[in-house]
């Protein structure tokens, strides 16, 4: 007898185990969402903007890329509201599980992200690998008009093209600007990207306009936009917060009026602090590993002691270049957005509760030095640019 319960419960356990998923939506039901963009109207509403994919047209080779996605608006007080009203105008269920692009645009950034971020953290279905990007000096919405030469969904060309150029692995800004505005001192920076208007000859066939990454935007403790950095800025940035780990410079050699192209790697960061009657000095160490890609000088690179002048060349450059930045966000935003908070907290924890509330002061008036360390390890396969004459 007990034999037979047990099979019978068996059985039974077998057929819950194996059944379907009751509340299963197929995927011909999901409008499926790839990027949305958010601005701000003159009338104070806000704008949601939806691109949507199209899974019949991406699997095939269809002439146009518009037929590989669509776009759809709506405005509303909120952003909750804006896609409800939304889905009002779609036969088929708004999914945004797999999301990859958030734009906001500059003046909405200008105003404040508070009430605008809120929806997307608390939403289960919104992804947290998502990116996030602010769209200078236009609407956010037009750039999900902007089609992609290469890549099927233009939203998958801007997180390639952001992590190409050094802007850090894909499907991370939107959780380091959590990270950032959860703290209380350190700001959050999220990348920028700009609007092409007149592309470069060979981009001509790729319509109008091109999408470009221009730097990156940074908010205050409100998560208010309250200025930017330039690209050439942010690789400095990226290199002091450990974020970089390869970069190409120009360097322009004295008294030549012409430059070198110097490819680094293996960069590396250091921290040093002291924090003495609410005083804060600085110490950053920048560390790598340089090889010469392009010489347009008439320096032999046979020579050790052109080397050395390339080597020095290229510390004082990224010295300058990065002690520069951090004055220039000291004085004109008073944002910590170079983790010296997180260093002298790990070195200070109890002196540390006592000059959180005064950080912003503390930071802008902080004194910095900066300190390169780029040995040149390679010259290339030739010591002199063959259109030049060897320099004695």
């Amino acid at each position: 007898m007990n034999k037979v319960w047990i099979t019978l419960i068996s059985g039974l356990a077998c057929v819950f185990l194996t059944t379907g998923c009751w509340d299963m939506k197929e995927l011909n039901d999901r409008a499926i969402v790839i990027s949305s963009a958010i601005d701000t109207t003159d009338d104070g509403h806000i704008l949601l903007t939806d691109q949507f994919a199209n899974p019949s047209a991406l699997g095939h080779n269809v002439e146009s890329p518009n037929e590989r996605f669509y776009s759809m608006s709506s405005k509303g007080d909120t952003v909750l509201q804006a896609a409800q009203l939304l889905q009002l105008r779609l036969s088929r269920n708004i999914f945004v599980g797999h999301r990859r692009n958030i734009f906001i645009g500059q003046q909405t950034a200008k105003n404040g992200l508070n009430e605008i971020i809120d929806e997307f953290t608390r939403s289960p279905d919104s992804r947290i690998r998502t990116d996030m990007s602010i769209v200078q000096g236009a609407n956010a919405g037009n750039v999900l008009k902007i089609p992609s030469v290469v890549e099927k969904l233009p939203s998958i060309a801007a997180l390639k093209s952001r992590s190409v150029v050094g802007g850090g692995p894909p499907g991370t800004t939107y959780v380091e600007f959590l990270r950032a505005a959860a703290s209380k001192t350190t700001c959050p920076t999220l990348p920028l990207v700009k609007i092409e208007s007149h592309p470069s000859d060979y981009m001509a066939d790729a319509g109008s306009h091109q999408l470009r990454f221009a730097g990156r935007a940074v908010f205050d403790k409100k998560l208010r936009m309250v200025g930017q950095i330039d690209y050439t800025e942010t690789v400095y940035r990226f290199w002091e917060v450990g974020h970089l780990t390869h970069q190409t410079f120009a360097v322009k050699i004295p008294n030549t009026g012409q430059s070198m192209s110097v490819y680094t790697n293996h960069l590396k960061s250091k921290l040093k602090v002291r924090l003495k009657k609410r005083h804060l000095d600085v110490a950053v160490f920048l560390y790598g590993d340089g090889r010469i890609t392009e010489n347009n000088t008439s320096l032999s690179l046979q020579k050790q002691s052109n080397i050395d002048k390339v080597q020095t060349a290229l510390e004082q450059q990224i010295q300058s270049g990065l002690l520069q930045l951090i004055q220039r966000v000291q004085q004109d935003y008073h944002t910590d957005i170079f983790r010296f908070d997180r260093t002298c907290q790990k070195n200070y924890p109890l002196e540390w509760s006592k000059v959180t509330d005064q950080w912003p002061e503390i930071f802008s008036h902080a004194t910095v030095h900066v300190y390169a360390h780029i040995p040149i390890k390679t010259i290339g396969e030739m010591g002199t640019a063959l259109h030049q004459h060897v320099q004695m």
